[in-house]
Parts: structure tokens; C-alpha cells; sequence
């Protein structure tokens, strides 16, 4: 039995997992997640859920745009293997932070912790977790600006890159301008995560059969 899978199998996984994340970004940002990360939304069931299937959502993106990189890495050269490195990172840090948010929270809450975890309540800014917050959104930020800029302007996708572009500036002005997490930070994740799906098709599209294994 021949153990290897084909460069093209590989791709054709890593573009189904951007499609998948796309679909869960749709589900867990918008139609499971609270109107609001206020208390009294931390202990339903739609809390968990939301952000149990945003983490797979930012885990498959992850995943996913590696095998985009691989995919497009005569076009996209260093400029855009740093992209995908920051993406990657980002992505992962959002994922770890979304399980927070689905597992820890509500047992957080269930113990009857004085709202420790609500909006600018006292474990947003503990030690390494506050810090650990601006440095994910730092990463992530950065990541998004320039996966959509090499995208944009390297022979990948014009409007793809403008779409992750313009979900970057509504989820900059949720996170930064009105200041923490919202709708338009869900609107705008949606956004570049629709983009990386819409990437991920085309991908699979453009991958020919019977490509020869590693």
C-alpha cells in the first residue's frame, strides 16, 4: 500500500476547511452567537455553542490557508509567506481564545465569580491574558492587512483581497474604534472568512486530478 497522498488531495483538504470555515463563521458569529457578551449570556447554552463552532471555525481557517499558500506560492513569493504566517498565528491565538469563551467562561460564571469575565471586568485584564489579547489582535490584524494586500495586489484575487480588506477596517472599528467585541467585530470576521472560503472554491476548482504524489 502506497502510504503518500498527493500534493493535490492535500490542497483540495486544506481548501475544504476554508469553505467549512466560512459556513461556521456564518453560524457561530452571527446566527447561534447572543445579542452580547453581557453576564447574563455567559451561562446559555448559545454561549457554548457559538464559540465552540467559531473555534473550529478559526482552527480549519488555520489549516486552510496553508495549503492557499501552497497553492498560489509562485504568485504570492515572501511577502506572502509572512502573510500566511501571520494569519496562521492570529487565526490560532483567536481559536484558543474562542475556547476560553465557550468552556471557561461559564464555569467561571456557574462559580458565581462577581463578573469577572464580563466586559471590562478584572480577567481581561489579569496578567498575560490582557496582554495576550493585544498581541493576538495585534498579530491578527497585521496577518488580515497583509494576507489581503498580497492577495489584492500579487495576481491572486483583486476582489477577494478587497473584501478581507474591508472586513479588516469593520472589525478594526468595532475592536478599536468602539472598543471590544460586537456586531461588527461578527460582520467583519464574517467578511474576511467569506473571502477565505471563496478562495478555498476557487482552489478546488483549479486543482487538476491525478496530480503526482510527494
Amino acid at each position: 500500500m502506497n502510504p503518500t497522498i498527493s500534493t493535490g488531495a492535500l490542497i483540495k483538504i486544506c481548501a475544504a476547511l476554508l469553505m467549512a470555515a466560512a459556513a461556521l463563521a456564518v453560524v457561530g458569529h452571527l446566527a447561534v452567537h447572543p445579542p452580547g457578551h453581557e453576564l447574563m449570556y455567559q451561562q446559555e447554552s448559545r454561549w457554548v455553542w457559538a464559540h465552540a463552532i467559531s473555534m473550529w471555525s478559526f482552527l480549519f481557517a488555520s489549516v486552510g490557508c496553508l495549503g492557499l499558500y501552497v497553492h498560489y506560492r509562485q504568485r504570492l513569493g515572501l511577502a506572502g509567506l509572512v502573510a500566511t504566517a501571520l494569519i496562521f498565528v492570529g487565526l490560532i491565538f483567536h481559536a484558543m481564545s474562542m475556547e476560553y469563551d465557550a468552556f471557561a467562561v461559564p464555569a467561571i460564571q456557574a462559580a458565581n465569580n462577581l463578573g469577572l469575565t464580563g466586559p471590562g471586568g478584572a480577567a481581561y485584564g489579569a496578567p498575560f491574558l490582557g496582554a495576550g489579547n493585544v498581541m493576538r489582535a495585534v498579530i491578527e490584524f497585521g496577518g488580515f492587512v497583509a494576507f489581503g494586500l498580497v492577495v489584492l495586489t500579487l495576481g491572486v484575487s483583486v476582489p477577494a483581497g478587497i473584501v478581507v480588506l474591508l472586513g479588516t477596517t469593520i472589525l478594526a472599528f468595532q475592536v478599536l474604534g468602539l472598543g471590544g467585541p460586537g456586531v461588527l467585530a461578527a460582520v467583519g470576521l464574517v467578511i474576511i472568512q467569506g473571502a477565505m472560503g471563496w478562495l478555498g472554491w476557487r482552489m478546488w476548482r483549479e486543482m487538476p486530478r491525478g496530480e503526482s504524489a510527494f
